[in-house]
Order: C-alpha cells, then structure tokens, then sequence
C-alpha cells in the first residue's frame, strides 16, 4: 500500500493540521468501513454511483427550485434572488475557508495512514467539504418552499457526507464543518422565502 503524505508548508496555518481524531480511532473506524469492501471492486464501484446519483439528485433538486423560483407566478424576485445567492455564498464561503485552511486531505498526512478506498488526486482543500456544504445548503433553501422536498435533500446531504468519509476523502470534521456552514448560510432562506 502506498500512502500519500504532504508536512505543512511554510506559512500554512499549522493549526489546522492537528488530527481531527485520534490516529487510532480514526484509523479502526476507517478500516472496519472499508476493508470488507476492498476486495470487492463491484460494490466499490456501486457506491460510487450511487454517491454520483445522489449529488445529481441534490443538483437536479436545485435546478428545479431555481426554475420554480423565477418562473412561477407568485414568487417574488427577492425570493428568486435568495434561491439563487445563497447557495453561491455557500460555495464562495467553502472556497474562502479551504484557501484559509489549506488542510490536508486523509490520505495525505502521514499520521492518518490511510489508503482511500476510492482515489482522488485533489490535495489539500479538504476543509470544509464542498460536497456536503452544497447538499445542506440545497436542502435548507428547498426547506423554505417544499418542507418534505427539503428533508429528504437533508437525508440526501446525510449520505454523500458518508460516501466522502467511506471514499477516504474527508475526516468526519470536514463534514461537519461542511453540513454546518450549508446549515447556517441556507436556513436563512425560511426567513427571506
């Protein structure tokens, strides 16, 4: 197995590379998700698809909200404009907080000692996660016009949170710190909607 590792640079934050758990917690929990996995390359590859179906869902979700909320009558342009702005702060905020932290991705410290079940070649920019910061935020906003819509998009939200942490692409804390920040930049949207 072949570990991928990167040492903070000179200038990074270095308080962001702390473990965000303990070496061993993180490293049992990991392998009893993935080792019964590895050797069968058709789940692994079912998994992915089923996580790319899910980000589709949540896009596909968001496409028609935004469709909805400008073309439907009755709903006025300032709540079209929320639909539309809040996500896109979400995705300006995730930028903004990865350049800040530059943390480093799972497979990519040393200390972690992981092999991704599933290979990525981003490095660093693994706090918070974008994919996760998206789905809660999709869900909130939805939240605001379709109640029952929205909390199916939290559940949503729920598992590609899971299939980034199983694909070894995110600890748990860029999870939650993903899920937070879609959290707290979308549920205005049940004020403003």
């Amino acid at each position: 197995m072949q570990f991928h590792s990167r040492k903070p640079q000179r200038g990074e934050n270095s308080l962001f590379y702390m473990r965000p758990m303990s070496k061993s917690f993180y490293q049992k929990l990991y392998l009893s998700l993935t080792e019964p996995l590895r050797p069968h390359k058709r789940a692994v590859k079912a998994l992915v698809f089923a996580e790319k179906v899910l980000v589709g869902v949540s896009m596909a979700a968001y496409a028609a909200l935004v469709f909805y909320a400008f073309f439907r009558l009755g709903v006025s342009w300032q709540n079209a404009a929320a639909t539309l702005l809040l996500p896109a702060v979400c995705l300006f905020l995730v930028s903004f907080f990865r350049k800040i932290f530059k943390r480093p991705r799972p497979y990519e410290q040393e200390g972690a000692k992981i092999f991704p079940l599933v290979e990525k070649n981003a490095f660093q920019n693994s706090f918070p996660s974008r994919h996760t910061a998206c789905a809660f935020v999709i869900a909130s906003v939805t939240l605001a016009y379709f109640p029952l819509a929205g909390g199916v998009l939290y559940a949503v939200g729920v598992w590609i949170a899971f299939f980034r942490f199983l694909f070894g692409h995110h600890y748990f804390t860029d999870l939650l710190g993903g899920a937070t920040l879609g959290l707290l930049v979308g549920l205005p949207a049940l004020l403003l909607i």
